[in-house]
């Protein structure tokens, strides 16, 4: 079976990062590499670090692939990031944040090509600006689209941060 984020040292996604304005315009553009740099051992299982542009970022934790999903390393405990296989109406929690399968098969369309794709929303305190996000993972591919959707203060919720993925390379 496919990974929902296929982890492996060499594994390379390039996004295109936008900052958009309440009506949908783009204000700012950007790109960034995610890479799988390497792997280290944490209680006795292997766990994958990502670098952001070559550098490590501390708000990424370690990842590693199990049974139900791919999992995150906060530092002292494991938690599910991605859960899969997964059905419509699958809750877990992320950290502070509430993650729901919303979807298992939305066609997503991004720079790098058509993907179908499982839905995940996240609702959370992290950050109290954002009022939730939405991310799109295809199995074997991985993140294909990130939206961060926050409100206004006279209640308008709108797409602020959009990830959109242009290239990949997974082994």
């Amino acid at each position: 079976m496919k990974q929902i984020w296929p982890l492996q040292v060499g594994n390379q996604w390039t996004y295109e990062d936008q900052r958009l304005d309440t009506a949908g315009n783009v204000l700012q553009l950007d790109t960034t590499i995610w890479q799988v740099e390497k792997d280290t051992m944490i209680q006795g299982e292997t766990w994958y670090i990502f670098t952001i542009n070559g550098v490590r970022d501390p708000e990424v934790p370690p990842g590693t692939e199990r049974s139900d999903g791919v999992w995150g390393w906060d530092g002292s405990s494991a938690f599910l990031a991605w859960k899969y296989p997964a059905a419509v109406g699958d809750t877990f929690m992320i950290m502070t944040d509430t993650a729901t399968v919303e979807s298992l098969d939305d066609t997503v369309t991004v720079p790098s090509g058509t993907f179908v794709c499982l839905c995940y929303k996240w609702v959370g305190t992290r950050d109290p600006d954002r009022d939730y996000q939405c991310h799109y993972m295809s199995p074997g591919t991985g993140r294909v689209l990130s939206e961060e959707y926050f409100r206004t203060t006279g209640g308008f919720v709108y797409v602020l941060f959009r990830y959109l993925l242009i290239s990949y390379s997974v082994h």
